[in-house]
């Protein structure tokens, strides 16, 4: 308010009245404006009509006729519109649209390509524009006539850590008599698996649930859940599966997921290995004896690199928005002190009522030979190590080699159904070392094995 008597004062107060009349004026003015252009009709545009409604007369909905050219170029490679979404556009039911796509046989499939002429179109893409991520790949492809999608991986929820653990085995070594998980195993009985399967509860914890498929390897681990955690709320859940011409599980592809890092990281090196000596070494994988020797030579090896692997993988960080470079380790830290963590009520191991017998029958088998006649074989072999006999017609010298260096790679089948090779290094110099132990060790098996017949 102006002060009496104060000139200054009042004019001050006319210019912020006629300065608040103006801005009013133009607020409305403004938004005058925008409602009209909002609001105008232009004459020029021409909505496209696909879809016709047709009246009988007769009781019920119109039917409504889609426009066939319409859903050719919906349709084409070169587009990659889902069926779900066209279908709300044009204001059908997708079953309507289905039933139109079949009448006119419309597909919506992929471009049938081999792979070397699809490994040529991403090759010449990247050689233009090398910088250019996956999005352009693909749109490069459909240019091309080439129909593809990309993958994305789904978002993976639980209320907590350990509210549900999946198992699963590791059988890209089965040839050879073992089975890797988390540990390597000569047999893949379901007291084996029960055994991993409470060692890992010893360190994490008994979790809330499991899952896996229906191989008898778990029929034990899902007696130990449920009698644990109950029965009526799968403790244990049992995979689904499809029976094509063969038998896939379905709904464990997390732990599947993993096995693709547990082959890259060391597996499939390990089954090069193995074929290695079997081209070269005189393996025999259907020879019991010569499994039982690769089992006590390179088992606990195989051992220590799944050890390293879960140290590793545990400590690796995740990218994604959420997980921000996190680590399972630092994930798991973080749910159990936001969330909780499980309480084990358990008076008695329920584990130690399952699978004694076949302990026991496994333990048979392994003392098929008398104390004596283990202490002959160790004995040769201890010689031929000590004294570093390098045995005669195991291809361990470049005479037998036929070339100067021991052959650094080889070659393995991966993918499904082995549809993929792959070379393999093995140009550490340990791979050689062993192969050296295991043609010493076959030499005093064989040794020992003529001493007693």
């Amino acid at each position: 308010m102006a002060i009496e008597g104060d000139p200054i004062g009042t004019k001050l107060s006319q210019w912020l009245l006629q300065t608040t009349e103006l801005i009013g004026k133009l607020y409305t003015a403004i938004t005058h404006y925008r409602d009209s252009i909002w609001n105008c009709s232009d004459e020029n545009i021409q909505i496209p009509q696909p879809v016709t409604e047709v009246h009988t007369g007769l009781q019920g909905r119109p039917s409504k006729i889609i426009d066939v050219n319409f859903l050719q170029e919906a349709f084409s490679n070169s587009r990659q519109i889902m069926c779900t979404e066209l279908a709300h556009t044009l204001g059908v039911h997708r079953n309507t649209l289905h039933i139109y796509m079949q009448c006119h046989n419309i597909k919506q499939k992929y471009t049938e390509i081999s792979d070397v002429d699809l490994d040529n179109l991403v090759s010449e893409f990247k050689k233009r524009w090398p910088e250019s991520g996956i999005q352009y790949i693909i749109g490069f492809m459909q240019t091309h006539g080439v129909y593809c999608c990309v993958k994305t991986r789904q978002k993976y929820h639980v209320k907590r850590p350990n509210a549900l653990w999946h198992i699963d085995g590791h059988h890209k070594l089965i040839w050879w008599g073992i089975v890797t998980a988390m540990q390597a195993s000569n047999n893949n009985w379901s007291a084996t698996m029960l055994d991993l399967f409470r060692q890992a509860t010893v360190e994490y914890g008994i979790p809330s649930h499991a899952q896996g498929d229906h191989g008898g390897e778990n029929i034990n681990v899902a007696t130990y859940m449920i009698m644990n955690k109950g029965h009526h709320r799968g403790s244990f859940i049992w995979g689904t599966y499809v029976y094509i011409t063969l038998l896939f599980s379905t709904r464990n592809c997390h732990i599947e997921c993993l096995w693709v890092e547990v082959g890259s990281q060391f597996a499939r090196c390990w089954c090069a290995f193995f074929i290695r000596l079997e081209r070269m070494h005189m393996l025999d994988a259907q020879n019991p004896t010569h499994l039982w020797l690769l089992h006590l030579l390179f088992l606990n090896n195989i051992n220590l690199d799944c050890q390293a692997f879960q140290e590793e993988w545990n400590c690796h960080p995740i990218s994604g928005p959420d997980t921000n470079n996190k680590s399972p380790k630092d994930l798991c830290f973080l749910g159990q002190t936001q969330f909780g963590v499980y309480q084990d009520h358990r008076e008695h191991d329920p584990a130690l009522e399952l699978g004694n017998e076949m302990t026991n029958v496994a333990d048979a088998i392994a003392c098929q030979q008398s104390n004596e006649e283990e202490a002959i074989f160790f004995t040769r072999f201890h010689e031929v190590v000590t004294q570093d006999i390098t045995p005669d017609n195991f291809r361990l010298t470049p005479t037998e080699w036929g070339s100067e260096q021991y052959l650094t790679l080889e070659t393995i089948c991966i993918g499904c159904r082995a549809a993929k090779d792959i070379n393999i290094s093995l140009a550490d110099p340990i791979w050689y070392s062993w192969a050296c132990l295991w043609c010493q060790a076959l030499s005093a098996l064989s040794f020992y094995l003529l001493s007693i017949d």
